[in-house]
């Protein structure tokens, strides 16, 4: 039997939010007994944990995103819509958007995470950040620019300003964009000109890329008493927003504290996003059939990063280790998590081109003129 949107007998699902968590979701809810609508901003899903190879001139843009339409055109019961969301009203269950109103019977907000500067105005104002295709397509140009002009620049000292990159924060993102890490530096501030460190030093630069931490992309219309800090709902363990029945939160939005190996909330990686997505869409179908809800518990399948050529870490539940067989399992790991095979081969080729040439292929400067649409 084939659950189509059109049968307005079936209850309607609201999804928020079109990255790991969003997308898993809506792919295990095809053909399911929902009405689901898809909203996101993009037309696109983002592949982010290779967004810093976009930054860096590795690969094309369209070689991480995938269009939601290609994905969800074929499936009868879930539709996408293009839509910035303004606010959700719980009392009439409506989501605002700048395209109209969404009616639900369930809310699933996953909108991520947003990049969080802790209040480091300053820096705020004059550093690059890297959360998104456009973020990293910016980036990129900005560098590329910052190497032409270190080119005719007056004397070695200014060249050097122009070519020192700092990257402040040491997760995956600042880890896999670096090549020098050093360890037990705090920044305390920069003026658009020099950096100051927190054991004194001071480095003359123009380049600032912000990788220090992330806060949660909330929305207006939560009670504020079910957001933690740092921009997180708090949910129990079904991944249900607390002081609400109806209205969920997966992903990097959400701080769930029930998991009793997590007591403090789960990592914000893919695994948690799509663990989570996979779990909250079998509570819905066992809500079909009257069945007991199953709590969430995360399973560590790993971690992993890569800092170059032959160079990467693989810490498995049981085992680490590092080198070129870590390197190689990096590559594939995120070669099949890309979604389509169109963007795998992409990649791929990419890679390759890069491995054999040493030479990044993709150093276009590309500053596209803002229009009204």
């Amino acid at each position: 039997m084939k659950y189509q949107y059109d049968d307005t007998s079936l209850p309607k699902i609201v999804i928020i939010g079109g990255g790991f968590a969003g997308l898993e979701l809506v792919k295990k809810l095809n053909n399911k007994p929902y009405r689901v609508t898809l909203l996101d901003k993009n037309n696109f899903h983002t592949f982010q944990p290779l967004l810093y190879q976009i930054a860096s001139a590795g690969l094309t843009a369209e070689s991480i995103a995938y269009p939601f339409r290609r994905k969800i055109g074929k499936y009868p019961n879930i539709i996408f819509r293009l839509a910035t969301v303004d606010q959700i009203d719980t009392k009439t269950q409506k989501v605002h958007t700048n395209v109209g109103e969404f009616e639900y019977d369930h809310l699933i907000i996953a909108t991520g995470a947003v990049t969080n500067f802790y209040g480091n105005t300053a820096i705020e104002k004059v550093s690059f950040t890297l959360k998104s295709v456009q973020e990293a397509l910016a980036m990129r140009s900005a560098i590329l620019h910052k190497f032409e002009r270190a080119i005719i620049s007056d004397s070695t000292e200014e060249q050097k300003q122009r070519m020192n990159f700092i990257i402040v924060g040491g997760g995956p993102t600042g880890v896999e964009l670096a090549v020098h890490v050093w360890l037990n530096t705090l920044v305390q501030n920069f003026d658009g000109d020099e950096l100051v460190l927190s054991n004194g030093e001071k480095i003359k630069t123009d380049n600032i890329i912000w990788a220090a931490g992330v806060k949660g992309a909330t929305i207006p219309g939560i009670n504020i008493d079910s957001i933690a800090k740092g921009g997180k709902y708090l949910t129990d363990a079904y991944n249900r927003i607390q002081n609400y029945s109806n209205v969920y939160a997966i992903g990097d939005i959400t701080l769930m504290t029930e998991d009793k190996n997590f007591p403090n909330g789960h990592p914000g990686v893919a695994q948690v996003a799509l663990q989570q997505a996979v779990n909250l869409a079998n509570n819905f179908i066992r809500i079909t059939k009257k069945q007991n809800l199953k709590p969430f518990k995360y399973k560590n399948k790993g971690n992993m990063a890569t800092i170059g050529r032959h160079k990467a870490v693989v810490d498995l539940p049981f085992y680490s280790f590092g080198g070129y067989l870590a390197w190689y399992i990096w590559m594939f790991i995120h070669l099949m998590a890309l979604v389509g095979f169109r963007n795998r081969f992409m990649v791929f080729i990419n890679w390759m081109w890069n491995y054999f040439s040493y030479d990044r292929a993709l150093r276009i400067i590309v500053e596209p003129e803002e229009k009204n649409i």
